[in-house]
């Protein structure tokens, strides 16, 4: 999964919690959700952005010589 997948997955997961815990009024009685749920897609959405952001992405590229016997 590339880097932009992941920030963009966190930002997702980050959003969803916090719509959860503003609105857990609303949303209990529709979507049986909890505080709870909120606070960990909060928290798991932080992680994933400060990971995908953090971790350098290491790219390499061999390149290989051949020389020609004339």
């Amino acid at each position: 999964i590339g880097r932009s997948t992941t920030i963009f997955a966190g930002a997702i997961t980050l959003v969803v919690g916090i719509v959860v815990v503003a609105a857990y009024d609303q949303l209990d009685a529709t979507l049986a959700t909890e505080k709870a749920y909120g606070w960990l897609a909060i928290l798991t959405g932080i992680v994933v952005l400060v990971a995908a952001i953090a971790i350098p992405s290491v790219a390499s590229r061999h390149e290989r010589v051949v020389d020609e016997v004339r």
